[in-house]
């Protein structure tokens, strides 16, 4: 049975330097959180399913917070049984509820509701703003969304993580940190290293991350001024400080992406990380950055079996690519 598609957005938007405007093609009004031990009172559906025929609506509950609200969408399987959180952490300049349009944009929407179909809440992080590059800002929204998601639903105690391009950062980092239990970690098409984006970026691009940072932006920063004011917040160069983690991560790219490159982030880090969790592996998709080969059922199937494999002790210790 297919559920009701809550979220898109035109993907490539994302990952330039461009302003975002646009209206949702859906009639919405959020839910304010009031969190419960128990979801003695499920919160009631929100979204306007008419331009989706014979969808199954979805719960849709805004998580307040001063750096930006985030979004736990629940299928209607956790208001009655156990059900796994995937934290979902947005690429560079998006919102969690970002262009609610499924039918101008279907994409993105089709891959998150193949998740929702699985059985999974989704926690979709504000990440602390539109452009935190997995700052303190970002991670500390993370941290406080899980924390009020987890009394929403019925919460079987495990945790996943996902982000996308930009995304990946705090998607991996409040694992690797210890910040939250993270049972594994998908990136897709994501950043894992802000020294070689920042070096291999535009000048706006490389504003934005000295900006998350607090640095100047007058003047290309060195390489040793990135390094010492984002350590800890690089999972490929900070591996040592992350090394006692355990987490399996999968990570998704394409050789063709001329944005975020897939062989110095993405394959650089599972090299690394195979090392300290041989369940970590790769997988390569064709196509540009973000293109809709990422967001393929072939893509969505690929990272349900490896988190299915992680929950129920069966993961493979031979990297796949």
């Amino acid at each position: 049975m297919r559920l009701a598609p809550i979220l898109s957005y035109s993907l490539l938007n994302f990952c330039v330097l461009s302003s975002l405007s646009g209206a949702s093609a859906l009639s919405v009004s959020i839910i304010e959180n009031t969190p419960t031990n128990t979801p003695t009172n499920p919160p009631t559906n929100i979204l306007d399913n008419t331009l989706i025929k014979n969808a199954t609506p979805n719960s849709q509950i805004r998580l307040p917070d001063e750096l930006g609200d985030s979004l736990l969408v629940l299928p209607e399987k956790c208001n009655t049984s156990s059900c796994s959180l995937l934290i979902v952490s947005h690429p560079y300049g998006a919102t969690p509820d970002y262009g609610l349009d499924f039918v101008a944009h279907p994409q993105y929407a089709h891959f998150l509701n193949k998740f929702l179909e699985g059985g999974y809440a989704l926690l979709l992080s504000s990440d602390g703003g539109r452009e935190t590059w997995g700052n303190p800002d970002a991670l500390g929204a993370v941290v406080r969304a899980w924390k009020l998601a987890q009394n929403q639903f019925h919460y079987s105690g495990n945790t996943y993580s996902l982000g996308v391009s930009m995304g990946a950062l705090p998607a991996a980092l409040v694992g690797l940190t210890g910040k939250i239990e993270i049972k594994a970690t998908v990136s897709l098409a994501g950043v894992l290293s802000l020294p070689q984006m920042y070096f291999d970026s535009n000048s706006g691009m490389r504003n934005s991350i000295a900006k998350a940072y607090g640095l100047p932006t007058d003047n290309p920063l060195s390489p040793d001024q990135l390094g010492f004011a984002t350590v800890t917040h690089n999972p490929l160069e900070d591996t040592y400080y992350f090394k006692e983690r355990k987490i399996p991560f999968l990570v998704i790219g394409s050789s063709a992406d001329q944005l975020v490159s897939f062989q110095k982030q993405g394959l650089a880090f599972i090299a690394k990380m195979q090392g300290f969790d041989p369940r970590s592996r790769s997988m390569e998709v064709t196509g540009p950055h973000l293109s809709g080969t990422h967001f393929s059922d072939e893509v969505a199937n690929t990272v349900l079996d490896f988190l299915a494999s992680i929950q129920n002790g069966t993961a493979t210790v031979t990297a796949q690519k």
